[in-house]
């Protein structure tokens, strides 16, 4: 991006965007598929899928990891923390498990 942005004589803002148009905008989501997520696949050798399916795969991958399901909201984007539960709250049905256990050991001790 460095060089890219010094060529087009781009903002530091716009060398800052992972996926920039050609003019150092955001690329629009159908360019972006089309240029780059499909060939991408196809040259990884894996089925078509939406580039969506990413942003479920980091948010699970997240909290398979437990990360604070704060973090991840915030990560995503959503309004609440109610939405991110909603949505995610079936892949961690034993987050706290670890506080738990943590709990009883110092208890017993």
């Amino acid at each position: 991006m460095r060089l890219e942005g010094s060529v087009h004589d781009w903002t530091p803002e716009q060398r800052l965007l992972v996926f920039p148009n050609v003019n150092g905008r955001v690329v629009q989501y159908m360019n972006f598929t089309r240029g780059v997520w499909k060939p991408l696949l196809k040259k990884a050798g894996l089925a078509c899928r939406k580039y969506h399916s990413t942003r479920h795969s980091y948010a699970s991958w997240m909290l398979d990891g437990r990360a604070d399901v704060r973090y991840v909201q915030a990560q995503l984007g959503h309004s609440s923390i109610e939405m991110t539960v909603g949505i995610y709250g079936h892949l961690m049905p034993d987050a706290h498990e670890h506080h738990v256990a943590a709990l009883d050991r110092i208890i017993r001790a």
